[in-house]
């Protein structure tokens, strides 16, 4: 079976964020739970840590980082590949500077 990886750049739902209606943070906490376990460490900590600080266009661009798939998130962190959405790479440099 061959794997179309086009779908993989693509958010697994269609994430549309009202700023005064953002997820709140226990439903981010379940959002931050992955398949990828170094995930769930790093995301769970910068919610924790980095995201109560974060102004409203950050909150909204990691709320829509968590609609992606994993393999691209990993490739996100690990820097192979760069999000093509701005406010999105930001989250990304903020989750790569993020110490555990």
């Amino acid at each position: 079976m061959e794997i179309d990886n086009s779908e993989l750049d693509k958010p697994l739902r269609a994430v549309v964020i009202n700023p005064n209606e953002l997820p709140d943070i226990e439903q981010l906490r379940w959002q931050c739970r992955r398949g990828l376990l170094e995930l769930d460490y790093l995301f769970e900590h910068f919610l924790e840590h980095s995201y109560p600080t974060l102004v409203a266009d950050l909150k909204i661009a990691f709320v829509m980082l968590l609609s992606y798939p994993d393999p691209l998130l990993q490739q996100w962190m690990t820097g192979s590949l760069k999000p093509d959405d701005e406010s999105i790479g930001q989250v990304v440099k903020l989750l790569q500077s993020t110490r555990l």
